[in-house]
């Protein structure tokens, strides 16, 4: 009877205490599921911040560099007229007269104002003339002059000096630019020549033909600045078309 009674209190006190491990182990589970869903709400709202700052962070940062572009192009503009008006001042000094485009014409494209002046242009009538036209020859013939009194004679103008005098040349007119070459390989058809492609600062490189074979090597011609005059006008060099010529090249000696 005592070993019965002993077993059957050892079995309530092992259902008791596993009663009581089950309780403990539910309660620490649900404070790790409680606290990993804090954890993961807490996670969201910090990423949702992380994406607004950058956000923020971008638009400031492109604001700046707008701010900052938008303050060199107007540089650059004033730059630009000032190289205007100190190239315009020996031209005036010379006694060439100068043209102010007004504001809404410097935009237009060439073809645009050439289509203006050509509309602006008046209409000339064709004139039918009866009378013969005056030579000198004519003019000196004393019967041609009885037979038309009424024309006057003409002699043939004598041209004034300052009309042939031409305005002295100044380096105004060069249009002497830097460029970069992008790229530089040998001419086709011309084994002391390089074709080089160079950045002028225009919509596309130009083409440039130069006998640089002996001087300068073709690995060393690759982004290299270069001084170039471009109003040239362009010639073909062995079939490539060269649309300006190298000013920095020189001969040792």
């Amino acid at each position: 009877v005592c070993t019965s009674l002993l077993r059957g209190g050892l079995s309530l006190v092992h259902c008791s205490c596993l009663q009581v491990f089950k309780m403990v182990v539910d309660n620490a589970l649900a404070r790790v599921m409680c606290r990993a869903k804090q954890a993961d709400e807490l996670l969201a709202a910090l990423t949702a911040q992380l994406q607004s700052l950058r956000a923020a962070r971008t638009e400031r940062y492109v604001q700046a560099e707008c701010a900052r572009l938008r303050s060199e192009n107007e540089q650059l503009r004033r730059d630009v007229e000032t190289w205007k008006n100190a190239s315009r001042l020996p031209k005036l000094a010379a006694g060439s007269r100068q043209r102010e485009f007004p504001h809404n014409e410097r935009n237009l494209s060439s073809r645009q104002l050439k289509q203006r002046a050509l509309s602006h242009k008046p209409l000339r009538r064709n004139l039918v003339t009866l009378v013969p036209a005056i030579s000198p020859r004519n003019a000196l013939d004393p019967l041609w002059t009885q037979k038309h009194p009424r024309r006057r004679r003409r002699m043939p103008r004598k041209r004034s000096k300052t009309t042939m005098t031409r305005s002295p040349y100044d380096v105004s007119r060069l249009d002497l630019r830097v460029g970069r070459i992008v790229s530089a390989v040998k001419h086709p058809d011309a084994d002391s020549l390089y074709v080089e492609q160079v950045d002028v600062g225009e919509e596309k490189p130009r083409t440039v033909v130069s006998g640089l074979v002996k001087f300068v090597p073709l690995d060393k011609m690759q982004n290299r600045m270069a001084v170039l005059l471009c109003n040239l006008k362009p010639a073909k060099m062995r079939g490539v078309t060269s649309e300006a010529m190298v000013m920095c090249a020189s001969t040792p000696g």
